[in-house]
């Protein structure tokens, strides 16, 4: 027999660490990220975005992480070794407003190394880079990152999603559920396309004009934005990327936006790549020696 009730107590890092998982600070959660997963942490509660799929304890997310039953699951928690857990208490959640100031700051003086990066080594377009940088959409933070702010369907930025300019950090604030960064006009435009990163985002309106691109932060699609589309009769175009990854979070997708009954199809969109970046990168190599 196994006592579960400990078994669920064991810290999550600990499980995570087996995975060769590296917990990285956000707010009041940690995250933990690799091809497979992008699992958040707080406390004992786990959400992995790539999934779509969240738990509270130990047992729940060594189930999720091994892909094995129960009991099987068991077994290997029992013979982990854990450290004791550290007690603290909660510290007080900090608003979307603090979460900007202390994450995402705006430096201006970074900027000129931030939109290199975005259309010298991405290859964006440098008038629609600018253009989001003169409305603040896009802005260099004081930590070497990019800001990509995150607006409602009403056009509040109430999220942001950050990344790093030298390194392959990733970073959301405030809402991933109810906000999107968008290029165009994801309220009129005929067609909305959903793609994983804000950089996915820009590359893909580069290649597709015709349609509005909405960025969610991974895989999974919210709720709300199916539901916004579902009720302006807009055409949506799942354009995850080209991966097992992106092709469960389509599927996902499908089935809820079967469950509206609208009687239009969504579409399956992928990159001939990986990622619609890796897509317009090799276009733009292609017509350059051409």
């Amino acid at each position: 027999m196994f006592d579960t009730d400990r078994l669920r107590t064991i810290p999550l890092a600990d499980v995570l660490g087996r995975f060769g998982l590296t917990g990285v600070t956000e707010g009041r959660s940690v995250a933990y990220r690799s091809d497979q997963f992008a699992i958040n942490v707080s406390g004992q509660r786990w959400h992995d975005h790539k999934a779509g799929i969240g738990g509270h304890g130990a047992i729940d997310l060594a189930v999720h992480l091994l892909g094995r039953s129960f009991k099987e699951t068991c077994s290997w928690l029992s013979e982990l070794p854990v450290t004791p857990p550290a007690q603290k208490p909660d510290a007080p959640r900090l608003s979307f407003a603090e979460q900007l100031d202390v994450y995402a700051k705006r430096d201006d003086d970074a900027w000129t190394a931030a939109r290199a990066y975005l259309v010298t080594t991405r290859c964006l377009d440098a008038s629609l880079v600018d253009s989001l940088y003169g409305t603040g959409d896009v802005y260099a933070n004081d930590r070497g990152g990019i800001v990509f702010m995150q607006k409602s369907i009403h056009g509040h930025a109430i999220g942001a999603s950050v990344r790093g300019v030298r390194s392959h950090f990733h970073q959301s604030l405030g809402s991933k559920l109810t906000a999107w960064f968008a290029i165009g006009d994801i309220r009129t435009e005929a067609k909305v396309a959903v793609v994983e990163s804000p950089i996915d985002a820009l590359s893909y309106r580069a290649l597709h004009p015709d349609a509005a691109v909405a960025s969610v932060g991974g895989n999974f699609v919210p709720h709300p934005l199916l539901v916004h589309l579902a009720g302006r009769k807009a055409e949506p175009i799942i354009a995850l990327d080209n991966d097992p990854s992106g092709d469960d979070g389509a599927r996902r997708a499908e089935s809820i936006w079967n469950q509206f009954q609208t009687g239009r199809p969504i579409s399956r969109m992928k990159p001939t790549l990986k990622d619609w970046n890796e897509d317009l990168r090799r276009v733009r190599a292609i017509r350059i020696t051409v």
